[in-house]
């Protein structure tokens, strides 16, 4: 042992100016470590509050068939969950008044949600006003992934899939939403593979009979930390509970799409 050390300390000085060095670099992230590991849990209750005061949703339920007013009734059945909603999404080209295509996100949503008097999702109104009409419509606020929209904006809109009721949307409004806080781009299959716009209007654009997500709050889930465990193990509880209610809801509308083809 009594070699050891003389061994390490005749080291030491021999480099001093180096172990200083590696001393120093370790200290400093030791010391940066710590700093994350103290400031964690503030980041995660503040984003949690932010979360609890839009209502985030705690479940987004999607489907290939689509979903229906029925789907949103055996939902809201379910004892588990506070409130529930329907969207209508669309990923759309859009053109702006220079000529330049983007992928846009459309959001399809009540009159109450859009508005922001109720509903999941709550958006924070920035600059502008509420859509009045079906083709006004809000405008996501600039990140480093989307663009910068301007109020009075208007978007030539690509319906060559005829599932829209307007060919022009009119940004009326910015908002700030819990939905997108990420840095990261989403993906999409039209255009060049990434959302640049995302907007949000209501129901009355879309030219279907159909919704494309459900999205619903759980009971007791705002009294819980949403990047903790318990808060996951009451979520999964829930998401479980929709198993057989999925069996149900899906053996229905798949005959309901059968007799419309039928009746086509």
């Amino acid at each position: 042992m009594k070699t050891l050390f003389k061994t390490v300390k005749r080291e030491i000085s021999r480099g001093f100016g180096r172990f200083a060095a590696i001393f120093a670099i370790t200290a400093l992230g030791v010391g940066f470590l710590a700093g994350l590991l103290s400031t964690a849990p503030d980041f995660y209750k503040t984003i949690d509050a932010y979360y609890d005061n839009c209502d985030f949703m705690d479940i987004n339920i999607k489907s290939t068939g689509g979903l229906t007013s029925e789907d949103l009734d055996a939902v809201k059945g379910e004892k588990s969950v506070e409130n529930a909603a329907l969207y209508k999404t669309a990923d759309v080209i859009i053109k702006d008044k220079d000529g330049n295509d983007s992928a846009a996100r459309i959001y399809g949503c009540s009159d109450s949600c859009l508005n922001n008097k109720s509903g999941i999702n709550k958006t924070s109104l920035k600059k502008g006003r509420y859509p009045k009409s079906e083709n006004e419509c809000l405008a996501l606020v600039p990140n480093p992934f989307l663009k910068q929209p301007e109020i009075g904006t208007v978007y030539k809109l690509d319906n060559s899939s005829g599932t829209l009721t307007a060919d022009t949307l009119t940004v009326v409004g910015v908002v700030e939403s819990p939905m997108y806080m990420s840095v990261e781009k989403e993906s999409t299959d039209i255009g060049n593979g990434r959302i640049s716009v995302v907007l949000y209007t209501g129901y009355g654009l879309f030219n279907t009979d159909y919704y494309t997500d459900i999205i619903l709050t759980v009971k007791g889930a705002k009294e819980l930390n949403a990047f903790y465990a318990p808060y996951e193990k009451l979520r999964d509880k829930t998401e479980n509970a929709f198993k057989d209610i999925a069996k149900e809801r899906e053996t229905a509308r798949l005959e309901e799409l059968k007799q419309l083809a039928v009746n086509a």
